[in-house]
C-alpha cells in the first residue's frame, strides 16, 4: 500500500495497518517497499486489504494507493 505524506513520519500509518495484520491471523511479512500476505484465498486477502483501506481513511489519509500481486494455486 502506497501511503500518501507531505514530507512527515507515516509510521502511524503503517503501525495501524501492521496491527490489521496482526490480527487477521494470516502469514505476512512487512519490507521496506511493502507487504507480503499468505491467506486461504483471495476473498480473504481483500478482506485484509479493504480493512486497511478503511483504516487508513478514518486515520484522515486524503490518498491511498494500493498495489496487488497475487499469485495462488
Amino acid at each position: 500500500m502506497g501511503l500518501p505524506h507531505d514530507g512527515a513520519s507515516v509510521g502511524r500509518f503503517v503501525r495501524k495497518t501492521v496491527g490489521i495484520l496482526k490480527r487477521s491471523g494470516w502469514k505476512y511479512e512487512v519490507h521496506a517497499m511493502g507487504s507480503k500476505i499468505e491467506a486461504a484465498g483471495l476473498e480473504q486477502i481483500f478482506e485484509v486489504v479493504r480493512t486497511m483501506d478503511e483504516a487508513l481513511g478514518l486515520l484522515g489519509t486524503e490518498r491511498v494507493t494500493i498495489w496487488l500481486t497475487l499469485a495462488h494455486r
